[in-house]
């Protein structure tokens, strides 16, 4: 039987593009702690899709996670 990352993983290679998916498999991964995968499918989907709100939050919560947190801060603050 197949985990939740192996199956969007599956579907993302029939769509890439896919913000749902992007946003699914990051947190898949920020929840393994592989927090590099994580951050490189966060910042494709801001690249990608900007208006995909969720996706701030996240992003200011790994950074915290990675002990980054004026820089958590400041991307929330460029959002408002």
């Amino acid at each position: 039987m197949k985990n939740r990352l192996e199956s969007l993983l599956e579907l993302y290679k029939k769509d890439s593009t896919d913000s749902f998916l992007n946003y699914g498999i990051a947190l898949e991964y920020m929840s393994a702690g592989d927090y590099e995968k994580a951050e490189h499918f966060l910042k494709k989907l801001l690249e990608g899709d900007p208006a995909y709100v969720p996706v701030y939050v996240q992003y200011a919560e790994l950074r915290e996670k990675q002990n980054r947190i004026e820089e958590a801060k400041t991307d929330l603050q460029q959002r408002d």
